[in-house]
């Protein structure tokens, strides 16, 4: 049992060195902590660092803040940039494509405008060939010696064979003939048979 008391006592000393060491401690920062503050109440060191924690705290609520909406403006930034490359894609895309359209209406217009002066010349061809044919038309007319009468009263003053008119001319024409070969054939009997 003494030995129980003495390691008990020992304890007890021990503890009781540990919290003077540590009352030391606590003492001597406390002494620090006066020194440094320059103030000999602890209420006022108390009060000024209660103020500066204060401070401190609405910096950092600050700084908090701030660094939150630089990242929501980041996000935001980073969703700007993408839809201005989805734009910029679409805006290629769509240049490249008009470009394209370009190209292709630059050939069908250079076909086209090949086509169309073919067919000019050919139209020229043709109005040539027309004119001619009504040259003919006129000359067989007047080597018949057609009656133009029947038709003066149709075409009024204008008796000049055109595109529009040279039908009519031509069924005076072929009656004509057909009244000459019937002429020519009616004659031709008669002749025989004297």
């Amino acid at each position: 049992m003494k030995d129980l008391m003495k390691k008990e006592r020992e304890k007890r000393e021990e503890r009781k060195k540990k919290l003077g060491t540590k009352l030391q401690h606590y003492e001597s920062l406390m002494n620090e902590i006066l020194d440094f503050s320059q103030r000999a109440e602890i209420k006022d060191i108390a009060r000024k660092y209660y103020n500066r924690e204060a401070q401190n705290f609405s910096a950092f609520k600050f700084i908090a803040d701030t660094i939150n909406n630089m990242e929501m403006i980041n996000d935001q930034l980073g969703i700007l940039h993408l839809e201005i490359d989805e734009l910029k894609a679409v805006h290629d895309l769509r240049a490249e494509t008009q470009h394209e359209t370009i190209d292709n209406l630059e050939t069908d217009l250079v076909q086209a405008s090949e086509e169309t002066k073919n067919a000019q010349q050919d139209l020229e061809d043709l109005n040539l060939h027309l004119k001619s044919v009504m040259q003919g038309v006129t000359e067989l007319f007047r080597m018949c010696k057609c009656d133009k009468d029947p038709l003066l009263k149709l075409l009024g003053d204008n008796a000049t064979i055109h595109e529009y008119n040279v039908l009519l001319f031509l069924q005076l024409l072929e009656k004509t003939i057909q009244i000459y070969l019937i002429t020519v054939g009616y004659k031709d009997k008669v002749q025989v048979r004297d």
